[in-house]
């Protein structure tokens, strides 16, 4: 009986070894697919003229790394509009993402103001999360007074 306990030991402690090699190999291969580097934008909600990059605390510029995905077919599942391609988080950056902007601005991701992408967060259960997004920000000419005659000296 004492045989049979110890092999039961022994093989359960070898499927939990097993087990979590497996998680930090899937965890490792995880990463490795989420390589795309693209840096966080914030856009006003009301006014999409009035935008700026997300900073770190030193001032870079703050990032998030993920990939892109195909544009579901099924928007009516989604619990947020898709309007712009969208970019799946790793779930390395989301604290990153979540605080990055302010509570008035909606948050995403770019490489440049032609490049706008909503983000995409998926939990432990496979649930996504979109977050509102735009697919491209608005431009307002901003207004110089210009004085004609500064920098003359009359006289």
């Amino acid at each position: 009986m004492k045989i049979f306990k110890l092999t039961f030991l022994f093989f359960m402690l070898c499927l939990q070894i097993k087990a979590w090699s497996v998680t930090i190999f899937f965890d490792d291969f995880r990463d490795k697919i989420f390589t795309e580097k693209k840096y966080i934008i914030c856009i006003n909600k009301q006014d999409s003229s009035i935008w700026h990059w997300a900073t770190r605390t030193l001032g870079s510029y703050e990032y998030a790394r993920g990939k892109e995905l195909l544009t579901p077919t099924e928007k009516e599942h989604l619990n947020t509009s898709v309007n712009a391609p969208l970019f799946l988080i790793s779930n390395k950056f989301i604290n990153v993402v979540v605080n990055a902007c302010p509570a008035h601005y909606d948050t995403q991701v770019a490489n440049s103001l032609n490049d706008l992408h909503q983000i995409v967060i998926m939990n432990e259960n496979h649930i996504f999360y979109i977050f509102p997004g735009i697919q491209r920000v608005s431009y307002k000419p901003k207004k110089i007074n210009i004085d004609p005659m500064a920098g003359l000296s009359i006289g």
